[in-house]
């Protein structure tokens, strides 16, 4: 039956983000079940009974319905995407549909692709010469292509490096208590720093600047894909995304063994962002990248990059724990990182996954200058091998994240066969075990960040591979650290990016709220979370709920912004709520917290209640209309 209801746009998100795999959300899970059978009811069993729907395909109301919706409900509109299967049928059944190019316009303006949002909104206005919004939209659009290809036509080269003018000589070590760094990385050092880091200590300023710099030049004269052999008495194991998560990465040594010369590791990419150790994990491997060239391995994945560092966290610690300098020099370390390693000539280890093109071999990626391109964008070779994502279904699809697509077990199976591989190994998504074989065994995923930002119960896992090239993998869970949540010392609040499930919950509740006015609710839920103090996350700052009601375009923007905060946290688990509640219970007295909690139940009631009878409507009329 659950894979029958996967065909619900609704509850195929849920399923891709994780939501019915986490213990927290089993009473939004029960409702959004029982809504997404609805769903699976209007799109599979209703056409079946009523002839308006294959008779008149232009009276279909759902296809309009349910875009309003799903742009509406998902928290981001990447993760809809232009691509939405709900766009692509309503265009298809009625190419006159302004809704549907107008709406496929604003997802091209979400994920930053203006030309094809330019095409869109000149199609809308074409077809509705008379909407005053759309040729707005249309002006606004025309004026940001315009400015970006001004901005190209101007581009004279790159920006200064941050290392420029920076004089190490001159940096003089004082009262540091720990091992001391000269002109070579040593084991000493290494072993000093991990020691420092376990116990809270930074590294002093001026060995962060060396470690960073010696491995950028290393790294820097790298191929895009690195090509290794494994030694007769060696063995190389290969982890995934780590995010930050220091103390598992201890674990994980711990079990498996620090690396040596004859121990080699693989790092597939994301071991910045989410957690609040990312400092730390970046420069230990950097240290042992600088310590062993030819024994450690680094590859780039999607959150080595400035765009996912600005809002994931890792450019907020490294300003807290250092300075701007320091992510600077970071940030230009990862653009000279390798995108991929091939292993024996067996397997290929990336950290998304494969092409949009079936022509695409490891000759293209050999070929490939990264060091033209220091950001991957939105399309290209560079964005596919850190964006993608396998996907059962044969063939190619949308992707879930609004960037790069989906791959099926056709693609993968043609490409090894192609290019003499056994398998792909990638990461830069969750296991519940830690790892997982798709794709008949030739897709690989492997995950090293257990119990991954504290919210999902899942386990890290790590393969080892030995001189015969046969897969070997380990299991293991995370491990206890010092109470500092996710991103606490990040840029963006932990609530806002690892429990997307509550962020989905959440502005499914916001767009009701705003639908039907209640502008009373949200400013008593918004008006103590739209400002947070960048010095301590866990208190609020309080600001006086605005009035009711939507007077103007800046006041709506406004109450709009609050809502999304206010229902965010109503999307999330009783201990976050609990935690805001404590600012508010400080300015309203003692009770709240109850009333905040049964409110916010009570809400999610409503939303699902309210949403059920809109479609039990909508379903009456469509029956009334084939009679």
């Amino acid at each position: 039956m659950l894979s029958y209801l996967q065909k619900s746009p609704l509850l195929s998100r849920m399923l891709n983000s994780g939501l019915l795999q986490s213990t927290k959300y089993n009473l939004q899970t029960h409702f959004f079940v029982l809504y997404s059978i609805f769903d699976f009811f209007l799109i599979n069993i209703l056409p079946l009974h009523n002839p308006a729907f294959t008779l008149y395909p232009k009276l279909f109301p759902y296809y309009r319905h349910t875009i309003q919706i799903e742009l509406r409900q998902t928290s981001n509109p990447k993760l809809m995407g232009p691509q939405s299967s709900m766009l692509r049928k309503a265009i298809e059944l009625d190419p006159n549909f302004v809704k549907a190019y107008y709406r496929r316009a604003v997802a091209y303006t979400a994920i930053l692709k203006s030309k094809d949002a330019l095409k869109d909104f000149k199609t809308v206005v074409r077809k509705a010469p008379n909407d005053k919004d759309a040729k707005l939209r249309l002006a606004e659009c025309e004026k940001i292509v315009k400015r970006i290809e001004f901005f190209r036509a101007i581009e004279v080269g790159d920006p200064p490096s941050a290392s420029e003018g920076l004089n190490l000589d001159d940096m003089i070590v004082k009262d540091y208590d720990g091992v001391k760094l000269g002109n070579e990385m040593t084991t000493e050092f290494i072993n000093d720093m991990l020691e420092r880091f376990k116990n809270g200590k930074k590294i002093h300023q001026k060995y962060v600047y060396q470690i960073v710099m010696a491995v950028q030049k290393i790294v820097y004269d790298e191929p895009t894909m690195v090509e290794m052999e494994i030694e007769s008495d060696a063995q190389l194991t290969v982890c995934g995304d780590t995010h930050g998560q220091f103390f598992d990465l201890m674990e994980l040594f711990r079990l498996n063994g620090l690396p040596t010369e004859k121990h080699y590791y693989l790092f597939n990419g994301d071991f910045v962002d989410r957690g609040s150790w990312s400092t730390e994990i970046a420069l230990l491997l950097y240290a042992y990248k600088w310590l062993r060239p030819s024994a450690f391995f680094i590859n780039r994945g999607n959150h080595e990059t400035d765009d996912m560092n600005r809002v994931y966290g890792f450019e907020g610690e490294c300003k807290a724990k250092y300075n701007e300098r320091t992510f600077k020099l970071f940030s230009e370390s990862f653009s000279a990182l390798p995108l991929a390693t091939l292993i024996g000539k067996k397997y290929l280890v990336l950290h998304g996954g494969l092409f949009s093109d079936d022509k695409i071999t490891l000759d293209d990626i050999r070929a490939l200058n990264r060091h033209n391109q220091r950001q991957p964008g939105q399309a290209g070779l560079m964005m596919e091998m850190l964006w993608t994502d396998p996907q059962k279904e044969p063939g190619r699809g949308p992707s879930k994240r609004g960037v790069g697509m989906q791959f099926g077990p056709d693609i993968t199976r043609r490409f090894c066969e192609n290019n003499g591989l056994e398998a792909i190994i990638r990461s830069h998504e969750v296991r519940m075990e830690g790892y997982e074989k798709e794709h008949d065994g030739k897709c690989i995923t492997v995950f090293s960040a257990p119990r991954y930002c504290d919210s999902t119960e899942n386990k890290g896992a790590y393969i080892n591979i030995g001189p015969d090239y046969k897969l070997d993998f380990h299991k293991f869970d995370a491990v206890p650290h010092p109470n500092i949540k996710p991103m606490k010392v990040g840029s963006i609040p932990s609530h806002r990016m690892c429990q997307d499930s509550g962020r989905f919950v959440g502005k499914h509740i916001a767009k009701h709220l705003t639908l039907y006015n209640r502008s009373d609710i949200l400013a008593y839920f918004s008006a103590p979370l739209q400002r947070y103090s960048s010095e301590n996350n866990t208190t609020p700052r309080s600001i006086a709920p605005p009035a009711s009601g939507f007077q103007s375009a800046s006041r709506r923007e406004n109450m709009r912004i609050g809502a999304r905060d206010g229902a965010i946290c109503i999307g999330l688990d009783r201990s976050l709520l609990l935690r805001f509640s404590r600012g508010l219970r400080l300015e309203a007295g003692g009770g709240i917290a109850a009333r905040f909690w049964g409110l916010g139940l009570g809400l999610r009631l409503g939303v699902f209640f309210s949403s059920f009878m809109l479609r039990l409507g909508m379903t009456f009329s469509w029956f009334c209309l084939s009679n």
